[in-house]
């Protein structure tokens, strides 16, 4: 029943990509979200685990558009997954010098280009975080957890 509801509620719906003011006057995207409801009452839970999901998805799969992708492990994919999740594709792939490094296999330069960056003084320990597993290839902490 599922896939047939679903189905049903996106042909009466519609997907709209943009944010548009439905027949009441309601601001509305996607399959007939209504924005406003959630600017007044936030998302729940679900919502929110659904839609970073989906954008999970979408940042692994730019990411594998970046030279020396495939030079790195997981846990150095997911640094690029987490940085176009977080700035999009066409802002990591403006760290040229990072890109050049991962493409040498020379994961300290990468680290290093991730700290010499706006984005570094924008997001702090995360970029922190980012540099030090490119740099390591490791999920770990240098404190061992």
């Amino acid at each position: 029943m599922n896939g047939k509801l679903k189905e049903m509620i996106k042909r009466h719906e519609g997907f709209r990509r943009y944010a548009y003011k439905d027949s009441l006057g309601i601001l509305t995207i996607g399959y007939g979200f209504n924005l406003d409801h959630w600017f007044v009452y936030g998302i729940n839970p679900e919502e929110a685990e659904a839609l970073l999901l989906a954008k999970i998805t979408i940042a692994r799969r730019e990411a594998s558009q970046i030279p020396g992708w495939h030079n790195c492990n997981e846990p150095r994919q997911a640094v690029l997954i987490d940085m176009v999740y977080c700035m999009g594709l066409r802002r990591t792939l403006g760290f040229k010098k990072m890109s050049a490094a991962l493409v040498r296999k020379d994961f300290e330069e990468a680290a290093t280009q991730i700290l010499d960056s706006r984005f570094a003084k924008q997001t702090g320990d995360r970029a922190k975080e980012l540099a030090r597993i490119m740099r390591t290839g490791d999920w770990r902490s240098e404190t061992g957890d």
